[in-house]
């Protein structure tokens, strides 16, 4: 009986250690920005696009009081297993938006879209944890873990 559990264990156990990771789900992470860092959801598709809903929290400004609002991204991606590329084709704001951040944001948007139009490319490593971890050429790690939610 032994000798036939083996033969049936080593082999599953072999095929699940070989079992293909791929980036494709929803992911938390967060997105740094002018020094600072916003909470994002990257939902990552079979179809190599991407979306990203990225949280602006609530500020004080001056006298001005800025609610929290979101920006939704699209873009694509493609990974050939140890680096992961992607590029933002466009950038909105959600109706949550403050009318002088969407006034501002109309204004610059142009400028917005080609700096995030550029392709970024990172190494990419699965954690035993199950996350992603990408490494940008000079250094800066983004974890993306499993969206809760």
């Amino acid at each position: 009986m032994k000798p036939s559990f083996l033969l049936v264990a080593v082999p599953a156990l072999l095929l699940a250690g070989c079992a293909h990771r791929t980036p494709v789900g929803k992911w938390d992470m967060s997105i740094d920005a002018q020094g600072k860092k916003y909470p994002a959801v990257v939902d990552i598709k079979a179809d190599n696009t991407a979306t990203w809903v990225i949280t602006v929290p609530g500020q004080q400004t001056g006298l001005i009081n800025l609610p929290e609002f979101k920006m939704n991204a699209t873009g694509t991606w493609k990974t050939d297993g140890k680096t992961f590329t992607t590029t933002m084709t466009d950038i909105k704001l959600d109706d949550s938006a403050p009318d002088l951040i969407k006034a501002g944001f109309e204004m610059v948007k142009k400028q917005i879209v080609q700096q995030i139009g550029q392709s970024r490319t990172a190494t990419l490593a699965y954690r035993d944890s199950g996350s992603m971890e990408l490494t940008t050429p000079d250094g800066v790690v983004t974890t993306l873990v499993p969206h809760k939610g």
